[in-house]
């Protein structure tokens, strides 16, 4: 693939026909997870025609065409004789590569561990014919990473629907809404993302907006950069920035970054997760893992101390100047700035972590395990363990770590206390860490949040606004009156919070700084909410909501 891409050539190159749409926020939002998966029926997926073998006796169809990377999902594959009759007979099925797509032998659900398009073979006694598939990322309507800002000019959000095209609202100052261009100035009300001015963004999965630049990835696992560039964030060669979403190259500049199913970006700091579970990393020197400080404007694989690359990683969480990231066998790695303690490492002289080191526990100095999700903010991580109980470690000015104490920086993982103090909080199924606050949501689907809540972001009530709140607390619904009911997943920025409801509608509380509310209101009009309210949609009339979420089947992000 040529160095150069016209704006006429990323259209086609990356085929970008339908769009999921995703929420987040320029400098200062994310979505978190650490929640079950949600693996809707398979009867409510679309059913491709008849596909018709290139030999053998029958022809097959199944229910799902798309597959979300590394999720079992049930399928319905149907088998014909040449004569159009379905065989009623047990079906038996075996995946042409077996490595990229796992099926069971009775083709009742299948796997993909790759992106790209696959074949499975399915037979009953002599009757024989083929099915296509495609593996692509997990779609994310509230942000794959958790990018928490800090002292960022912008703020902006992104939702992604199933659809595939992202709707961005907010401040668009380093073209933060996606719009190609430097207009509009805001926008209060949801807009749809774009890769020109006149061509709306297609087969996205997922969005980050960090600082100053933003990236979106696409169904065929390609990443797209938009905004600044002073330190590299773009993974491109793009001096002065770019207002146009273009792909990210490879480390030796020769093509796209491919076969990625995660991204996050902060404020210096991005990096993309490979299909390979190998991560890689670009911008600021001190933050890309890599040992040593120097211009890294390409991506290149984060390392060990050893020098060999961190591998096995199922999830990658992007904070303000570091980066977490989760292994398959449960264990978290942290690398860039550790000045608050946030890369959780054992070594606490150190004021930048050069390469990926484990979090380790303070209470037995042990690497922290048997974690299913994780979340970094702007100084300080979280992560969720399979009983349900969260870590947190970093910055603790304002209680975020969730420990009852304040002013305390915990280079090393504790457990979060419950709302008494006394015992530690769990039932809980997804975290999220923003600047300087946290959540979680917990298995009824009701919200927790601690940390500063000075304009809001805490939701504790709607006349409510804390300086510090040391232990969780319940968000309140949106009418004002008890706690917030049916989440089912979070998403933060720097001061402001953002939940899924049940049926699809975004809620978002905290400040209205740059319209990041979704209200169409100024600043002036409101400032800040102290519980959630509903984003409304393009119109201005109704609320806004991310329609059928039946393809969103990991919505906490739980990867183990």
């Amino acid at each position: 693939m040529s160095t150069t891409y016209s704006r006429q050539r990323l259209s086609q190159s990356c085929n970008l026909k339908r769009f999921t749409i995703l929420i987040i926020a320029a400098g200062t939002f994310s979505a978190c997870g650490g929640g079950a998966s949600t693996s809707p029926s398979s009867s409510n997926a679309p059913v491709i025609p008849d596909v018709k073998p290139s030999s053998g006796t029958g022809s097959a169809t199944i229910s799902v065409v798309k597959l979300q990377w590394a999720i079992p999902t049930p399928i319905i594959i149907t088998l014909k004789d040449a004569n159009g009759a379905a065989i009623t007979a047990p079906l038996n099925c075996v995946s042409a590569d077996s490595t990229a797509l796992q099926v069971s032998g009775d083709c009742s659900s299948a796997k993909v561990n790759r992106i790209g398009n696959y074949t499975i073979k399915v037979s009953s006694g002599t009757v024989s014919a083929s099915v296509n598939v495609t593996g692509i990322p997990q779609r994310q309507p509230i942000g794959l990473t958790s990018r928490a800002g800090g002292n960022g000019d912008g703020h902006a959000f992104a939702v992604v629907p199933a659809s595939g095209t992202p709707w961005f609202w907010g401040d668009n100052i380093h073209y933060a809404l996606a719009q190609a261009q430097a207009t509009p100035q805001s926008s209060g009300l949801p807009i749809q993302g774009k890769l020109t001015p006149g061509t709306v963004m297609q087969n996205i999965v997922a969005v980050s907006i960090g600082e100053t630049s933003a990236l979106a990835l696409t169904e065929s696992g390609q990443v797209l950069s938009w905004g600044a560039n002073p330190n590299n964030q773009l993974g491109r060669v793009a001096i002065n920035g770019d207002p146009l979403p273009l792909p990210v190259r490879s480390a030796n500049d020769s093509g796209a970054l491919s076969n990625i199913v995660q991204i996050g970006i902060g404020n210096n700091n991005a990096a993309a997760l490979g299909d390979d579970g190998h991560v890689y990393a670009w911008g600021w020197g001190y933050t890309v893992g890599r040992g040593k400080i120097d211009t890294a404007p390409l991506p290149n694989q984060v390392q060990l101390p050893d020098g060999s690359p961190l591998s096995g990683v199922v999830q990658i969480s992007v904070g303000q100047n570091y980066t977490l990231a989760l292994t398959q066998s449960g264990n978290v790695y942290g690398w860039g700035v550790n000045g608050s303690g946030q890369t959780g490492i054992s070594d606490k002289s150190l004021g930048y972590a050069f390469y990926a080191y484990p979090v380790v526990i303070g209470s037995t100095q042990q690497i922290l395990s048997d974690i299913v999700s994780i979340s970094a903010g702007y100084n300080h991580g979280l992560a969720l363990n399979s009983a349900g109980q969260v870590y947190a470690w970093g910055g603790n000015e304002y209680g975020q770590i969730g420990n009852g104490n304040v002013n305390q920086i915990s280079n090393w993982a504790s457990l979060v206390l419950s709302m008494n103090g006394k015992t530690t909080l769990n039932n809980i199924r997804a975290i999220c860490a923003g600047g300087r606050f946290s959540l979680a949501l917990d298995s009824s689907g009701q919200v927790l949040a601690w940390g500063i809540g000075t304009s809001g972001q805490l939701g504790l009530g709607f006349k409510s606004y804390s300086n510090q709140q040391l232990l969780p607390g319940y968000v309140v619904a949106d009418s004002g009156i008890g706690k917030l009911q049916n989440v089912v997943a979070l998403g933060v920025g720097n001061t402001s919070s953002y939940a899924l409801t049940s049926d699809g509608s975004v809620l978002a509380w905290g400040s209205n700084y740059g319209s990041e509310l979704g209200q169409n209101l100024s600043v002036s009009t409101l400032f800040n909410s102290g519980g959630p309210l509903k984003v409304k949609d393009s119109s201005g009339k109704a609320s806004l909501s991310i329609g059928d979420m039946s393809d969103f089947r990991n919505l906490n992000q739980r990867y183990r």
